[in-house]
């Protein structure tokens, strides 16, 4: 039988310069989303999209996954410094006093966004880049910690997949998650257009 990963398509791994032009255009939810998608591994829906303000611990610098498909993707997340600022600049507009989730419905706050699709494929159009799915950003994450030079097998319990000898052994302490975003930081601070991103322009709260 037919190997079915090998005719599979494969994720599109968004470059730095991808990067800063999508964050140029898109709008500020989405603006916070792309940097929490390629600087945490968060799986879209049931994720990120879900994610909830009592979660995101700003103090720590880290995000505390509750919810996901399996049991092994419920794990603490470690935040970068570009991800926390993006994460506060999105809070400062919409924040825990309008809606618990961090990407809510704007026309039903009490439950969170349901689809980007639009959104996201709008911002690719206005960057000029080919259209790819929002949760190839996810593969961007993993790609970027190898090329960074954490273990395979740690990328794979930071992505929060099941099985591997890492995840039957023993589970990842707090600081050896914080050294892979350590690397992630100083592997995104190598690249030049990282630094260049265009600051979203001012956006009023939403009603």
């Amino acid at each position: 039988m037919l190997d079915e990963r090998k005719t599979r398509k494969q994720p599109h791994i968004l470059t730095f310069e991808e990067q800063a032009k999508l964050l140029a255009v898109a709008t500020p939810h989405l603006r916070c989303l792309i940097a929490l998608l390629v600087d945490t591994g968060l799986r879209v829906k049931c994720e990120a999209m879900k994610l909830t303000w009592k979660d995101v611990h700003f103090e720590k610098a880290q995000i505390v996954v509750h919810e996901s498909k399996t049991m092994a993707g419920r794990r603490v997340v470690p935040l970068s410094e570009f991800c926390r600022a993006e994460l506060l600049r999105w809070r400062g507009l919409t924040g825990p006093e309008f809606s618990a989730f961090v990407f809510p419905n704007p026309s039903n706050p009490s439950k969170p966004l349901l689809s980007i699709r639009k959104t996201w494929s709008t911002a690719l159009r206005n960057a000029e880049l080919n259209p790819f799915p929002i949760y190839s950003l996810r593969a961007t994450f993993a790609s970027r910690l190898s090329a960074a030079g954490v273990p395979d097998g740690f990328v794979s319990q930071m992505l929060g997949h099941a099985g591997g000898l890492l995840q039957t052994y023993s589970k990842a302490v707090d600081e050896f998650r914080r050294d892979a975003i350590r690397k992630l930081e100083k592997f995104g601070q190598s690249n030049i257009s990282r630094h260049t991103v265009t600051e979203p322009a001012p956006t009023n709260r939403p009603n």
